[in-house]
């Protein structure tokens, strides 16, 4: 477990990341203690360094004797002799993991950020559901504009990781060059495989 980890599982039932001067990134020592920075210019491992904690060892980091400015965690992340986590790092992991988990079967859940697109269609976009409601989604594109999508006739998937995308990008080049059948939109029939429309046929690394 990293300390990004271990903030996101420990601080919320803590009260959250602590306020007043500790406001900038926190550490944690070999004894479990994770500590958090006030705005200054401290030392790491011996170099100058603006933000950070000092120590003269990998172990442990300068003491903080501010009041709730750290705590005992119930353990040591894998990292803690050289992890600094600031507060944008934290909050934006706590966001993720809050994010409600969707397999991409059926309408994706409230609270979910998808694609989208209509069958056939190349690009697919962001979609944030907010409603799901008669056979329709409710929600949001990513530049902000609102749309009810009728659910027979739009796709949704979850979003894809960097290699995902680089994968079907190979994919629909390798369908492009085999000329596959009259087919004149290889996105159609990958968009197919992908959704388990064709039997007998499905998407795999090996």
């Amino acid at each position: 477990m990293t300390l990004l980890e271990l903030l996101v599982k420990e601080l919320p039932k803590r009260g959250g990341w602590p306020e007043s001067k500790c406001d900038v990134s926190a550490v944690q020592d070999k004894d479990n203690e994770v500590k958090f920075h006030y705005t200054g210019k401290l030392l790491k491992f011996g170099k100058n360094k603006a933000g950070v904690w000092g120590s003269n060892s990998p172990d442990s980091w300068l003491e903080i004797n501010i009041p709730g400015c750290s705590f005992h965690a119930d353990k040591m992340a894998d990292d803690f002799s050289t992890a600094i986590v600031t507060r944008e790092q934290y909050e934006a992991a706590l966001a993720a993991s809050q994010q409600p988990v969707w397999s991409g079967e059926g309408f994706p859940p409230v609270g979910v950020e998808c694609e989208s697109a209509q069958p056939g269609q190349i690009n697919w976009a962001k979609f944030k559901v907010v409603a799901v409601e008669s056979g329709s989604v409710f929600g949001f594109w990513d530049n902000g504009i609102s749309s009810a999508l009728d659910g027979d006739k739009w796709l949704f998937r979850p979003i894809r990781s960097e290699a995902e995308r680089k994968r079907e990008e190979v994919a629909i080049a390798h369908m492009k060059q085999l000329n596959i059948g009259d087919c004149e939109d290889p996105q159609i029939i990958y968009d197919a495989i992908a959704a388990g429309k064709i039997p007998g046929i499905r998407l795999t690394d090996e």
